[in-house]
């Protein structure tokens, strides 16, 4: 996949079965004043290692479970994020959407100013966009979340789906990660 809502990145970005050991560790490790999905890389070495090879990644990683399908929205403040499939992410859809009506910068922050701060996404009306583009996540994507887009999660699956997404700060761009990677 290469366009440009998602970018699949080479096998050799991370090794999955490190990311699925770090996930074990992890997974019940809350930390104090992050969100419940969110933690630190900073304390796993081999994250570490991977943000010294890729200085675009940030210091934020996010562990989704998901059973149910995750809601129509858009990322806020992150632009673009690194999302890693774990486990059982075959039976999903990452589904993209376009506004049918771009939204500008003011109706972008009049929104997430509506909502107050602490938000990482707000909600869209399914009225005022269009889908353009469905993947399965299998390897690992550099993917654009200034698009609304939505999880769909098969009603028939019997296991969580499971993956990583890195966050990448908001000063990288999709385009600025996707020309870091390619070279």
């Amino acid at each position: 996949m290469n366009n440009q809502y998602v970018f699949t990145l080479d096998e050799s970005f991370c090794d999955i079965n490190e990311m699925q050991m770090i996930y074990h560790r992890r997974k019940d490790d809350i930390e104090e004043g992050l969100g419940h999905f969110q933690r630190s890389a900073n304390k796993e070495p081999y994250m570490v290692f991977l943000m010294e090879k890729y200085p675009f990644l940030g210091e934020l990683y996010n562990f989704y479970d998901m059973v149910e399908s995750l809601p129509l929205h858009v990322d806020n403040p992150r632009k673009c994020t690194i999302n890693i499939p774990l486990w059982n992410c075959n039976d999903s859809e990452t589904v993209v959407y376009e506004f049918i009506k771009k939204l500008t910068d003011k109706e972008r922050k009049d929104i997430i100013d509506d909502l107050g701060s602490g938000f990482w996404s707000f909600p869209v009306k399914k009225e005022d966009i269009k889908e353009v583009y469905r993947f399965c996540l299998t390897d690992p994507v550099l993917f654009n979340t200034e698009y609304p887009h939505e999880v769909l999660i098969n009603s028939n699956s019997k296991l969580p789906r499971s993956s990583i997404s890195w966050s990448i700060p908001a000063e990288y761009s999709f385009n600025d990660v996707k020309t870091i990677i390619s070279g």
